[in-house]
C-alpha cells in the first residue's frame, strides 16, 4: 500500500517549527507572534550568526530570514570576483545559501526591503522558495508560511510515493520474472512429458497389434478345441486388446490433429450411406445394451466435403458416446439436414445427460476421466476431443446441448461438396 497521511495522523502530527531571522526587533516580534498564534513552534534569531546556529541545531521545517543581513563570515571563495548578477553588498553574506546548507530539508522564505527586488531575485537563486517585502503584515506572513509548508509537504509525499512506486515496480518486475521462469520450466516439463508420452504410446502400438493378431490367429485355428469358458476368455482378451489399440490410435490421432499433421483426403461423401455404415458398425453394441437407433434424413441431401474414414470415426465416436451414457431401453437418434453453412448432423440420446460442471469442458482431452456412472468410470474422453479437432480440420464446427437427466445432443456442421468442374 502506498504511504499517505490520514486525517488522524495529520491532526496528531507535531506542529511545524519555524525559525525567524530578522535584526528588526519589532518586525521579529510581529512575525513570531503571528506564527505562534497559528500553532507553529517558533524560534527567533536577531542576527545571521544565531540564525545559522539555530538552523543547524534544530533543523526547522521553515526559515523566514531577512536576506540582507550582514556579519556572516565570507565563504571560501570570498576573494573571487563576484558574479555579474550578484547584487552589490551580498557576495560576502549569501545567507540563504548558508541556511540551506545547515538545514537542507527546510523551506526558506526571504524578506527584503522595498526596492531591493534584485536582492530578492538573488535569494530565490540561492534556494528561497518565496520572498516578502517589508513591512510584512501578520496575515501575509501566515499565508506565505502555510503555502510554502504545504508545497513542502506535497513534495515530501511525492517523494514517498515515488519511492514506494519504485519499490513496488521492482517487486512486480521480480515477481514477473519469477513467473516467467516458472512458466518456462512448466513449458519445458510439458514438452518433455508430451514427447515421452508420445514415444511410449507410439511404441505400444506395434506390440498391441502383434498381440491382437496372435489372438485372432489362435481363435481361428483353435476355436473348435476350446470349451465355452476358454472361448469366452479369448473373446474378452480380443475385445480388451482392440480397446487398447483404439485408445493408442486415438491418442496419436489427436496429437497429429493438434499439430496439423493428420492428412485429410477430401472427397464428396454421401450422407445417408456414411451414417448407415456407422449404424451397422455399432449394431452389436446396440443389441448388447438393449438400445434402439433410428436415422432421420430428408431426401436428396447433397454430399458433404469430407475425408470418408475420418467422418466415419466422428459419427462412430458420437454414437459410441451415446451408447455409453444411455441406460438399457433407451433410444439414439441420428439425423442430418441442410443449413446455410452446409450439412447439420445431430446425434441424440435419452441418457443421463452432461453434468453442468462438465459442459464447458466436454471436448477437452480427458475431460470425461472423472465422470462416474453407477460406480464405473465413463472413459478417458479422447473420442470427443478427436471429434472436435477433426470437425475443425474440415472447417466445420461442433457443439453439445444437454439437460442433465434428459439426454444429450451433439451437433456438428460440415461444408457441402462443391464440384469445381
Amino acid at each position: 500500500m502506498l504511504p499517505s497521511l490520514t486525517d488522524e495522523e495529520t491532526e496528531s502530527a507535531s506542529p511545524s517549527t519555524v525559525l525567524v531571522i530578522d535584526d528588526d526587533e519589532l518586525s521579529l516580534r510581529i512575525i513570531a507572534n503571528a506564527l505562534y498564534e497559528t500553532q507553529y513552534e517558533v524560534l527567533t534569531a536577531a542576527n545571521a550568526a544565531d540564525g545559522i546556529r539555530l538552523a543547524k541545531e534544530d533543523q526547522p521545517n521553515l526559515i523566514i530570514a531577512k536576506a540582507g543581513l550582514s556579519g556572516i563570515n565570507a565563504p571560501p571563495d570570498a576573494d573571487a570576483p563576484p558574479d555579474a548578477d550578484t547584487p552589490p553588498g551580498t557576495h560576502s553574506t549569501k545567507l540563504i545559501a548558508l541556511l540551506k546548507q545547515c538545514a537542507p530539508e527546510a523551506s526558506v522564505i526571504a524578506m527584503t526591503d522595498y526596492g531591493a527586488e534584485q536582492l530578492a531575485a538573488f535569494a530565490l537563486k540561492e534556494g528561497a522558495e518565496d520572498y516578502l517585502i517589508h513591512p510584512v503584515y501578520p496575515w501575509e506572513i501566515v499565508s506565505a508560511a502555510g503555502e510554502v509548508l504545504e508545497r513542502a509537504e506535497l513534495r515530501r509525499r511525492n517523494l514517498l510515493l515515488t519511492e514506494a512506486l519504485r519499490l513496488r515496480k521492482a517487486e512486480l518486475e521480480q515477481r514477473n520474472q519469477e513467473l516467467e521462469d516458472a512458466n518456462a520450466r512448466l513449458r519445458e516439463a510439458d514438452i518433455w512429458k508430451e514427447n515421452l508420452a508420445n514415444m511410449i504410446i507410439h511404441d505400444l502400438k506395434n506390440p498391441l497389434g502383434v498381440i491382437q493378431g496372435t489372438m485372432i490367429y489362435f481363435k481361428g485355428t483353435l476355436e473348435d478345441y476350446l470349451d465355452d469358458r476358454q472361448s469366452q476368455l479369448l473373446d474378452s482378451a480380443l475385445i480388451s486388446s482392440d480397446r487398447a489399440l483404439r485408445l493408442v490410435s486415438a491418442i496419436l490421432d489427436v496429437h497429429r490433429l493438434e499439430e496439423g499433421r493428420m492428412p485429410l483426403e477430401l472427397k464428396p461423401v454421401v450422407v445417408d450411406q456414411v451414417i448407415q455404415v456407422c449404424l451397422d458398425e455399432v449394431y452389436p453394441l446396440l443389441s448388447m445394451h438393449d438400445l434402439t437407433a433410428t436415422m432421420h434424413l430428408p431426401e436428396a441431401l447433397p454430399p458433404v466435403c469430407a475425408d470418408y474414414n475420418t467422418l466415419v470415426r466422428i459419427i462412430g465416436n458420437l454414437l459410441d458416446n451415446a451408447i455409453k451414457f444411455t441406460p438399457s431401453g433407451g433410444r439414439i437418434t441420428i439425423s442430418a439436414r441442410r443449413v446455410p453453412e452446409g450439412i447439420h448432423f445431430s446425434v441424440s440420446d435419452t441418457g443421463y445427460g452432461i453434468p453442468a460442471e462438465q459442459r464447458e469442458r466436454i471436448f477437452e482431452k480427458f475431460a470425461q476421466a472423472g465422470i462416474r456412472l453407477e460406480g464405473k468410470r465413463a472413459g478417458v474422453g479422447l473420442g470427443l476431443t478427436f471429434c472436435k479437432l477433426a470437425v475443425e480440420a474440415h472447417h466445420g464446427r461442433i457443439w453439445a446441448e444437454s439437460t442433465e437427466g434428459s439426454g444429450a445432443t451433439f451437433h456438428f456442421v460440415l461444408p457441402i461438396w462443391v464440384d469445381e468442374a
